[in-house]
C-alpha cells in the first residue's frame, strides 16, 4: 500500500518548464532513486516533494496528510545537499536542538542512532571542524532523531569516498528493513543508485 504519493507534480520558473508531470508512488520500506546529472531537475524535485516549493500543477500527499502541513512535517525527514546545521554549535547541540522540535522523540532510539553512525567521539566536537563524511553522518542522524516515516536524501554521498559512502548505506538500509522507513535520494552516482538493494526503482530525469 502506497503512503506518499505525488501526481503529476511539474514546476515552471518563467515559463521554463524545469519539470515535467511527474507521477510518484512510494510503499512502506522502499526505496526510490532518482538518477541523472546535474542540472537535471532533481533536486527542484525533492523541494516540491518535501514542501520546500509549491508545484505550478499537481498533488503531493503522505499517508492522506498534505504537504506544507505540520503533520506532514512530522513525518519526513530530510538531508540537504548543504548542510543546515550551525557550525559554531557541537554536534550534540545541534542533534539535540533538532530532536526538542518534536514530541514524538525517544531518547532510545536517539542513543542507538548515535551508536550506528558511530557518532560518540565527536558528540563535542563543533559541527564546522568536522570532516565531510563526518558532518554526513550527523546530518543524516539529525533527519532521522524523530523517526520519520519518509526519509529525503538529496544527493548525500557528493564528494565522499565510495568506503564512506558504503558504510552510510549499509546503516540506512538496516534501518529501512527494521523500521520500513521509505527512503526517496537524489544521486548522480550510477553505482549508488545500484548499491546492494537500494533502488527499488530508478526515475532517470
Amino acid at each position: 500500500m502506497s503512503i506518499f504519493e505525488a501526481k503529476s507534480i511539474t514546476k515552471e520558473f518563467n515559463n521554463h518548464r524545469v519539470v515535467n508531470s511527474i507521477n510518484l508512488r512510494a510503499d512502506k520500506g522502499q526505496l526510490i532513486a532518482f538518477l541523472g546529472p546535474n542540472g537535471a531537475g532533481k533536486s527542484t524535485t525533492i523541494d516540491m516533494l518535501t514542501g520546500l516549493i509549491s508545484p505550478t500543477k499537481g498533488k503531493i500527499s503522505l499517508s492522506g496528510v498534505k504537504v506544507n502541513s505540520a503533520q506532514f512535517r512530522n513525518k519526513i525527514g530530510v538531508v540537504f545537499q548543504d548542510s543546515v546545521l550551525d557550525h559554531n554549535l557541537t554536534v550534540l547541540q545541534n542533534l539535540i536542538t533538532r530532536a526538542k522540535l518534536y514530541p514524538q522523540f525517544s531518547q532510545a532510539y536517539f542513543e542507538e542512532l548515535i551508536r550506528q553512525f558511530e557518532l560518540e567521539n565527536i558528540l563535542d566536537k563543533k559541527y564546522g571542524i568536522l570532516s565531510g563524511g563526518q558532518r554526513r553522518r550527523v546530518d543524516i542522524v539529525r533527519a532521522l532523531v524523530h523517526e520519520p516515516e519518509l526519509l529525503f536524501l538529496d544527493e548525500p554521498s557528493t564528494g565522499l569516498d565510495i568506503q564512506t559512502r558504503n558504510k552510510i548505506w549499509d546503516i540506512l538500509n538496516e534501518i529501512r528493513h527494521k523500521k520500513l522507513l521509505t527512503i526517496i535520494l537524489t544521486t548522480h552516482y550510477l553505482e549508488e543508485a545500484e548499491y546492494s538493494e537500494v533502488a527499488s526503482r530508478i526515475l532517470c530525469k
